[in-house]
């Protein structure tokens, strides 16, 4: 039953989420604003949750939506080991954007569809990203917006440790914008490289503001303390801590 729940649920979530894009995000592209686009991303999220819970078994449960500024700008920075972590992001924070690789925005209908949605293109290969740094942290602050940022830069597996960029360190140094951590074990359910979909379930946490005006070198051990070291903890896994 669990190949056949998750060849099910597969089939519905990559046959699913290119029709949305295709044939009702990229029409919505005509609108004034980006919201008719926003309201159909939460209603596919809703949707990519409800198969996962009837379908795949794997229910989702959010510890902290107290913890989520609402009427300021914030940096969401979050551990990212699945497909579905955007998603449950977008849930809690839908009025979020994120920083996108140039070459997304190159994609037919993908690019424009993000570039609908505000979300911010970088270079990253020409080593300028952090050129744009006041720019977007000025976007976030007047516009009070969140900004979903996976300092991993891209998504892991279990177990796995990546040294964490510090690109939201120099973003929120330049205004006074609150960071938010989430951590997950979205891996363990929802495996990077694996169609197979394991019952369970999927905890989101999101964590109180870090403290203001920290050093870069004290901030990092706290991003890494809130990010990789309590979502191994979520995940019962036994590494030590590197303090």
């Amino acid at each position: 039953m669990l190949y056949l729940r998750s060849i099910l649920f597969n089939t519905f979530f990559w046959v699913g989420t290119p029709l949305v894009i295709l044939l009702i995000l990229t029409p919505l592209m005509l609108c004034k604003t980006d919201r008719p686009m926003r309201r159909v991303i939460l209603w596919w999220a809703n949707v990519v949750v409800w198969m996962l819970e009837h379908v795949a078994r794997i229910k989702v449960e959010i510890r902290g939506r107290e913890n989520i500024p609402k009427d300021r700008g914030f940096i969401l920075c979050a551990k990212h080991m699945s497909n579905l972590d955007a998603f449950l992001a977008f849930r809690e924070a839908p009025t979020l954007t994120a920083l996108g690789k140039k070459e997304l925005f190159r994609v037919p209908f993908l690019g424009q569809v993000l570039s609908k949605l505000n979300i911010i293109s970088i270079d990253r290969q020409s080593g300028t990203a952090h050129k744009v740094t006041p720019v977007v942290a000025d976007i976030i602050y007047h516009q009070k917006l969140p900004l979903l940022v996976y300092p991993e830069g891209t998504r892991t597996l279990v177990g796995e440790r990546r040294k964490l960029k510090s690109g939201a360190y120099h973003i929120q140094a330049e205004r006074d914008i609150p960071v938010i951590t989430l951590a997950s074990n979205s891996g363990q359910h929802w495996k990077k490289h694996d169609f197979r979909k394991i019952p369970g379930t999927v905890v989101a946490e999101f964590h109180p503001a870090l403290p203001g005006d920290l050093e870069k070198d004290a901030f990092m051990k706290k991003l890494t303390d809130a990010i990789i070291h309590r979502s191994e903890e979520l995940m019962n896994l036994k590494h030590p801590r590197q303090d």
